[in-house]
């Protein structure tokens, strides 16, 4: 199978951009340094698994340079003040789905005529931050033990997911609550936020 030619910067942007080494690709892509040093070349059909592995598009790997990607949302993480270097690909996926989602949601409540969530759009940028800052909760209202706050969460699913709410109430009755919160607990301590939010934490059973 032909060679093909792709720019060696743009194989390490790639590669950086999947947070990835050397090391990481060597049982899939043993030649990858030799192609960043152009040594050798890539078949296209290697090409086309180094796209898949990296999660770039397949054409950006024939760009001549690499592509200035800007981020689709404002990112207002600091560590320290300061901004943390780049941002990793299962974030910025997790992101799109949440949007999605979010998107869905909307659409869903508006075709229900639910009542707007008195939270949204109650403040702007314009506004004095210790007239409309975040109000601090008391320590009785985090729960050490699971580490969620109850009344938050259980509160945020109640409006959001009601019909859902209300069967889990049907088949759960008083256990609810701690039934959820305690299957979200254990949900985010094994897996992670960042799964839960993209999966879900399950149903919790009876």
């Amino acid at each position: 199978m032909s060679e093909v030619r792709v720019s060696p910067d743009v194989l390490g942007w790639a590669r950086e951009r999947a947070g990835l080494g050397f090391d990481d690709f060597q049982g899939r892509f043993p030649k990858l340094a030799a192609w960043e040093a152009e040594i050798t070349r890539p078949t296209l059909k290697q090409l086309e698994n180094f796209a898949k592995a990296t999660r770039v598009p397949f054409g950006f790997l024939f760009l001549p340079e690499p592509p200035e990607m800007r981020l689709p949302f404002a990112d207002f993480r600091t560590v320290e003040s300061r901004r943390p270097q780049g941002i990793s690909l299962e974030l910025i996926d997790t992101i799109h789905i949440m949007r999605r989602r979010q998107t869905w949601l909307r659409e869903e409540r508006m075709e229900a005529e639910a009542a707007p969530v008195s939270l949204v759009g109650a403040a702007r940028l314009s506004d004095d931050p210790e007239a409309i800052g975040y109000e601090k909760p008391g320590s009785d209202a985090y729960d050490e033990a699971l580490a969620l706050f109850p009344e938050d969460v259980c509160g945020f699913l109640k409006d959001t997911q009601p019909v859902k709410w209300a069967a889990l109430e049907a088949l759960l009755s008083t256990k609810t609550e701690m039934t959820l919160l305690s299957r979200l607990s254990k949900e985010l301590v094994s897996k992670g936020t960042l799964h839960d939010l993209r999966h879900g934490a399950g149903r919790p059973s009876a």
